[in-house]
């Protein structure tokens, strides 16, 4: 998880321990929706993708950011690996460019084996911001904060006024954020 049970408390000004268990729940909720509305933003883990070779000199891995691979192979059939000195990583792209050589045309023909995502230390600020947001969010409209918002847009305030609830992420933090966002063609 991008962030602890404490740093969540402490944003919402929480210092009971008696919902640290659902507090853990909303955590890994949240994050599930970030990763599902921002894929650029999945936890660390290994991943192996096979490609058709294209007759090129790159492919462009599936998961970002990539923090490390640990085989490529140029022809899977023959298990001709490509040494680790002959090819460069575009980390936030996920582009893997070869310096000499090519991807032989073929269906499925190559693979690459890599590690690609965020840690709780390497994850963006403006991620594990907004991840707070979420929660926050999230555990207003529970009920467990002392007054449940699900499903109403405003309630009336004590001095007679009325309060308005947005059930979205601020406008400044999904701009942040947009750049998480997968797109490609």
């Amino acid at each position: 998880m991008y962030i602890t049970v404490q740093e969540l408390k402490d944003f919402i000004n929480v210092k009971s321990e008696a919902e640290d268990d659902y507090f853990g729940t909303l955590i890994t909720q949240a994050q599930d929706m970030m990763s599902e509305e921002y894929p650029k933003l999945r936890e660390s883990a290994n991943y192996t993708e096979d490609f058709h070779g294209d007759d090129t000199d790159m492919v462009v891995l599936n998961h970002v950011p990539v923090t490390a691979v640990s085989e490529v192979l140029s022809d899977i059939d023959s298990a001709t690996a490509v040494l680790s000195t002959n090819y460069v990583t575009h980390n936030n792209s996920g582009l893997l460019k070869l310096k000499s050589g090519i991807f032989p045309w073929g269906f499925g023909n190559c693979r690459v084996v890599y590690t690609a995502g965020y840690t709780p230390s390497t994850v963006p600020g403006a991620a594990k911001q907004a991840l707070l947001q979420l929660c926050s969010m999230l555990f207003s409209e529970s009920g467990r904060s002392g007054e449940s918002r699900l499903g109403k847009q405003s309630i009336n305030s004590p001095d007679g006024g009325t309060v308005s609830f947005v059930h979205q992420l601020p406008p400044h933090t999904q701009r942040a954020l947009s750049r998480y966002k997968d797109i490609r063609f």
